[in-house]
Order: C-alpha cells, then sequence, then structure tokens
C-alpha cells in the first residue's frame, strides 16, 4: 500500500506541492517522505522530483518537468550530521526499491547522488570551486548542479547535487570486478575505519599505527579470494617501490610503472592550494583498472572540501602557509589514516619535477588568480538570490558553528573577500616554496640506510670523511654530526616522530642523500 501511494505522490506531484512558493534561478528538487523521518540509514522510500525549466525562471509549484520517481533516502555524513542542515544520499528506485539508473540535470546516468548541504562553508563555493579546478586539471571528478531543495513541503536551502563517486561507465570509469579478469576494476577509501572490511597496509600510518585500506568498490564480500589477493598484492607493489630508495620494489617494478604519477601530483596540488586538513586520511580515494587494461594505480576522485580555503582552524588549516602533507609536524591529531605516501612522493626527483611543472603550467592558466576569483564572482552570482533564501533558512552568517578561526566575517560579502584574500596569500606562499620542495630532496646511491623502514636502529653507509645531517620533509636540520671517518655509522632513530626523513652526506666531493622512513 505504501509503495502504491508514493508511486502515484511521484506521478501527480505538481499538484499536492502546498509549500512557500518561491520562484530561483536553480533547479529545485522536491523530496516527500510520506510521513516518514529521514534516518543515517536504512533509506527510506521517498517521492523525488525536479522542477528545471531549462535556463528560465523555475518555481516551486511548476510541474515536476525534469525528473519524477522513487528513491531511497537517507541522513548522509560523520560530523555534519550535527548540523539541523543535513546532507542526503539518494538513490533511484523502481516500485519495487530495486535500484534503477537515472541521468539529473544533465550528469551521467546513475541511480546514486548526494544532495550535499555545504553547511559549514558559508560562501557555498568551496567543494564546487575544488572540484571545477581537479576537472580542469584532466582528473575525473564527480559532476555536480546547485538545486534548491524542498522536503515535505519545507524549504531546506541552497545545495549541490552531485555524483557519488563508484565505479562505472559515467563515474569512475574502471572495469567491472571480474568482467575481465581479477586483477581490477577497484577503488579504496581511505577513512576512519567504519567496519566495511579491508586490509592493512605492510607500512605503518603517519600516527605509528596500522594503516588500513578500506573495500570501497567492490566490497568485501562483492570480492573472491583470488581478487583480494591480486589487490593486496598490487598496493603492496606500489608502497613497496614508493618506500625503497630507488623507487624500485623487490620484483624490479619502478613506480613511475605502477601509479600515473599525474595524478597524485594533481591530488597533491588541489589538496595543498586548499589547505585541506582531511585530503589525505578521510574521504581519500585510489583506484586502478584490470590490469589488461591500465595496471597504474591512480589518486582520487577528490571529495570532501567543505572546511578548507582557511575556513577552519583544524591542523592550523587557517594559516596559508605551510604544508598539509606534512601532518605530523603540524600538531594534528587523527593521523592513524594518514598515509606517509606524500611525504616519500616528494622525495622522488621525477615525481617533484612533474608537481613543480604542473603547477606552473596551471598557475598560467585556470589557476591563475584572475581567473579564480572570475570563477568565484561568476557563481556568486548565479546562486544570489538562492543563497539569500539558503541563509534566512540557516541563519549562521556572522555566527560560529563549527572550528572557524578568530574574526570571521560578520556578512556574505565578507565570506566572498576573505576566500579570496587567502587564496591569493596561499597563491604566493606555493609560488615561493613549490620548488623548493624540490631541490633538496634528491636521492644518491652512495648513502645508503638500511633497515628502511625502521623503529629503532639506523645504520648509514657513506663516504668515509663525511658530515653527515638528517633533515625533516620540512627541511628542518634535527640532528648532525660532526667528521665521520668511518665508511659506516648507527644511530637511534626511537626519538624521530613516525615520518619520512632525508639523510645528507657532505664531504669534499659534493653533498648527497637518501630517504629514510621511521615507522
Amino acid at each position: 500500500m505504501t509503495k502504491y501511494f508514493l508511486i502515484i505522490i511521484a506521478l501527480l506531484f505538481s499538484y499536492f506541492v502546498d509549500a512557500q512558493v518561491f520562484t530561483s534561478d536553480l533547479p529545485i528538487i522536491v523530496i516527500y517522505t510520506n510521513g516518514e523521518t529521514l534516518e543515517d540509514d536504512p533509506k527510506k522510500l521517498c517521492a523525488f522530483g525536479i522542477i528545471d525549466n531549462g535556463g528560465q525562471i523555475n518555481t516551486s509549484t511548476d510541474p515536476l518537468n525534469s525528473f519524477s520517481g522513487i528513491a531511497g533516502v537517507e541522513i548522509r555524513g560523520n560530523s555534519t550530521q550535527g548540523f539541523d542542515n543535513k546532507s542526503y544520499a539518494v538513490q533511484l528506485w523502481d516500485s519495487d526499491s530495486v535500484k534503477v539508473p537515472g541521468s539529473l540535470l544533465g550528469m551521467g546516468k546513475d541511480e546514486d547522488w548526494v544532495l550535499h548541504a555545504m553547511h559549514i562553508d558559508k560562501s557555498l563555493l568551496r567543494i564546487p570551486m575544488t572540484f571545477h579546478l581537479s576537472e580542469m586539471m584532466g582528473q575525473y571528478t564527480s559532476r555536480w548542479r546547485y538545486v534548491e531543495l524542498v522536503i515535505n513541503d519545507e524549504y531546506r536551502g541552497l545545495y549541490t547535487l552531485v555524483e557519488k563517486i563508484k565505479q562505472g561507465p559515467e563515474r569512475v570509469d574502471i572495469s567491472p570486478i571480474g568482467a575481465t579478469d581479477d586483477t581490477g576494476g577497484y577503488i579504496l577509501r581511505i577513512d576512519w575505519d567504519e567496519d566495511n572490511g579491508g586490509f592493512n597496509s605492510d607500512y605503518k600510518s603517519m600516527a605509528g599505527s596500522d594503516m588500513k585500506f578500506i573495500y570501497y568498490y567492490p566490497k568485501g564480500k562483492g570480492m573472491n579470494v583470488t581478487q583480494k589477493d591480486n589487490l593486496k598484492s598490487s598496493m603492496r607493489n606500489f608502497e613497496d617501490a614508493l618506500f625503497n630508495n630507488d623507487f624500485i620494489n623487490t620484483n624490479g617494478d619502478s613506480l613511475r610503472n605502477l601509479v600515473d604519477l599525474k595524478s597524485f601530483a594533481d591530488f597533491i596540488i588541489v589538496n595543498e592550494l586548499s589547505k585541506n586538513s582531511d585530503g589525505y586520511k578521510l574521504s581519500s580515494y585510489v583506484h586502478k583498472d584490470s590490469d589488461l587494461i591500465n595496471s597504474k594505480w591512480k589518486a582520487g576522485p577528490i571529495w570532501d572540501f567543505d572546511q578548507t580555503y582557511g575556513a577552519s582552524t583544524v591542523c592550523s588549516g587557517d594559516n596559508y602557509s605551510g604544508w598539509t602533507f606534512l601532518q605530523n609536524y603540524n600538531g594534528c591529531e587523527d593521523l592513524n589514516s594518514m598515509p606517509m605516501w606524500y611525504e616519500s612522493l616528494v622525495s622522488n626527483p621525477e615525481f617533484c619535477q612533474l608537481l613543480s611543472d604542473n603547477w606552473t603550467t596551471y598557475r598560467s592558466s585556470f589557476l591563475h588568480l584572475d581567473s579564480m576569483n572570475l570563477w568565484i564572482d561568476e557563481h556568486e552570482q548565479l546562486i544570489k538570490t538562492a543563497r539569500e533564501r539558503n541563509f534566512q533558512k540557516w541563519d549562521i552568517i556572522g555566527k560560529q558553528i563549527w572550528i572557524e578561526p578568530d574574526g570571521f566575517p560578520e556578512t556574505y560579502d565578507g565570506e566572498i573577500t576573505q576566500l579570496k584574500t587567502w587564496a591569493k596569500n596561499r597563491f604566493e606562499w606555493m609560488d615561493r616554496n613549490i620548488d623548493k620542495l624540490c631541490n633538496y630532496m634528491t636521492v644518491d646511491e652512495r648513502v645508503k640506510v638500511f633497515p628502511n623502514p625502521t623503529s629503532g636502529k639506523l645504520t648509514i653507509e657513506v663516504i668515509s670523511g663525511t658530515h653527515i645531517a638528517i633533515s625533516d620533509m620540512a627541511g628542518r636540520i634535527i640532528w648532525n654530526t660532526g667528521l665521520i671517518k668511518e665508511s659506516q655509522y648507527i644511530i637511534d632513530t626511537s626519538t624521530l616522530a613516525i615520518g619520512c626523513y632525508i639523510i645528507y652526506s657532505k664531504s669534499s666531493r659534493g653533498t648527497f642523500s637518501s630517504k629514510f622512513v621511521v615507522q
């Protein structure tokens, strides 16, 4: 009876809308729950429709002319669930609650979607802008549209309708598992462990705890033993090469043949530009296709950027200086899911040069400050009437709702000014420092360290008659010796923090360096 009633509601929805009437430049999404209260699991059967008059003004009482059907809807998010303004997961269903794909507002056809409230970000621009930048870098990024949302005749505010990250020809375009062979495609998630299944890395997290990769696609129950073993082996090959001094693993595989270096370089750029404290350790993804198609691991897709560009003090995110991937040097917490990949990547000369080159190229085009400010201005105008209505519903401008830095703006215009000013300062800091990241991180076979990684004694083999120094990845010298006459030297690393380090050997023949990992 309930399903039949909801089908009728979905078909005739425009005749029953009795909400506050408003007009919008944006599409309007209407959800009716039939008296059910939406929760964080399970999804509730709802009528779901979209009003979109193709660039013309939309009225909340217009017919559902863009989409009309049924969906399973639930609340989503972690800490943001504490806000009254919720985000939602939407899954398109048929009358029997079976998933059915659909194309919403011109985006890729699929059944799974996200309605993101963007409540932490008072500019309402940070997530869409970062998605735009990632897309301009040539990386697959979830497509999105600004919409206004009505649930059970109640106006809920300005949202983005976003493609959920998942495998599919219109999403992360990797092979369905087992379609070609048992080597992919796979998507792994790095996040808080929520008992979704996964496996531990052979290397520790930045906190020194087990580093876990969570099965995202497919879920663990959808994989056989061979597929799980292949997935673990592929990740082990990648990490063994990454953490080896010459970036070649014991199988003779070079890092450049195991990962898509450009995707990782772009991933670092977008997370560092935005100073995204969660960008490497929460809602972080990597994926690969079948080995028969492309065996390389790729970083991304990117996802969570609401507390970025100076909007939060978490991990000094409000400070436009400093590298976010060096979280263990920034006094950050929650490092149990933070891999040490990025410290090691930037010690690879080939990768670091690619990182610097990409930054230079992007800065002359879509990462030019003028280009970014133009995007901000255009989209601030696009959402002008909708965001005014949003902040009438949610009176948060000038109020502390999260972990904002002191002195947050009292007006929306002030939010935009602060965003632009912070971005300008961040651009200039990265311009001054990105080449420094590469200049001191070189590797030479004349400095050998073992065992590597280590958690205790480290043996250093160098040219005799050498001075030795150790720096952290930010270039700070934390230990040095006088002249060493022997070719082998042993140090105790137990007092060093978990992370990657550069060891330098300086003699009359020059200065040489190598990398080691403390875990």
